[in-house]
């Protein structure tokens, strides 16, 4: 994520100083309104996502058990109650094996819009056997020029048992 941020940072920054020297070399007034537009979407965006993050809502589903050393499907449901839309939400998603310690971290990238809900699935995987448990570590909405990041909270969890692996015994 922040790797993304610094990125649109960088473009918001040159499209910003372009449109500047076009201005300055044209006068014209279509660019200036345009570089108004740029300036003023800024504080619109954080204005709608500190509305949105309120209405956000999810939870979590897995399966009750899994085998060692082989890949299982969860899935993490987003529901937007707002009037206007999410345009890009990053989940952190952690994971730790009550028994061994192991911990995980894995990141979801969506987008939601109103009145929507939206299901995005994940494999989980572990080395080892134990109780596994998966909560969501922090969703964050982005503006719409992906500059400013918005906490949301949101509070999920859900626990896995990883099986060893089993085989079949003959009692005669």
């Amino acid at each position: 994520m922040i790797r993304d941020r610094i990125r649109a940072i960088a473009q918001y920054t040159l499209l910003f100083l372009l449109l500047l020297l076009l201005w300055l070399a044209s006068g014209s007034e279509w660019i200036l309104g345009l570089l108004a537009f740029m300036i003023l979407i800024l504080p619109v965006s954080i204005l709608v996502n500190l509305y949105v993050r309120k209405h956000i809502h999810g939870k979590l589903v897995l399966p009750t058990t899994a085998a060692k050393k082989t890949a299982c499907m969860g899935s993490i449901f987003l529901e937007n109650k707002a009037w206007l839309p999410a345009a890009k939400i990053y989940c952190r998603i952690g994971m730790i094996n009550d028994l061994t310690g192991e911990e995980n971290v894995l990141e979801i990238i969506s987008g939601l819009g109103p009145k929507r809900k939206s299901t995005r699935d994940f494999l989980l995987e572990s080395e080892y056997c134990g109780r596994v448990y998966v909560y969501v570590q922090s969703v964050k909405i982005l503006d719409y020029w992906g500059l400013f990041a918005v906490n949301v909270p949101m509070k999920a969890a859900a626990r896995i048992t990883i099986l060893p692996e089993l085989f079949f015994c003959d009692v005669a």
